[in-house]
């Protein structure tokens, strides 16, 4: 009975560690699409909706939606660089990330969520608010 248990708990904390692992993968991704102004790559997080924040826009849109309104926002505030201030873990299968992109309209704080569902982690959040 001891060696089931034993068993049942290594096979949890495996799939846990997965899914950290999976949403630091992400999370890095993410960064480094904010840092060189790559809508596509960011994109290629996205979950089928995303929430998007801009400063004259917000709401749920598709992923295509989501990704032309940051490839448009990029090409308004080109980046020059991107500092992550603060992540976290919220929920247990989710992580966020705040920062701030520096662009040339401006500094941005950058808010960004991601939740993991079947091993994989996608942006559900993305926050552009003007400094």
């Amino acid at each position: 009975m001891k060696s089931l248990v034993g068993f049942i708990l290594s096979v949890l904390f495996t799939f846990s560690g997965i899914a950290v692992q999976a949403q630091s993968d992400a999370l890095s991704d993410v960064v480094s699409a904010l840092k060189a102004g790559n809508a596509k790559a960011l994109a290629s997080h996205f979950d089928t909706n995303v929430e998007i924040t801009l400063p004259n826009e917000e709401g749920f849109f598709s992923k295509a939606q989501s990704e032309q309104m940051v490839k448009e926002f990029f090409m308004k505030n080109k980046p020059n660089s991107f500092q992550l201030m603060h992540e976290g873990e919220s929920g247990g299968n989710a992580v966020f990330g705040i920062g701030t992109l520096r662009t040339s309209g401006g500094n941005f704080r950058t808010y960004v969520y991601l939740k993991t569902a079947n091993g994989k982690a996608t942006v559900q959040k993305l926050k552009f608010t003007h400094e």
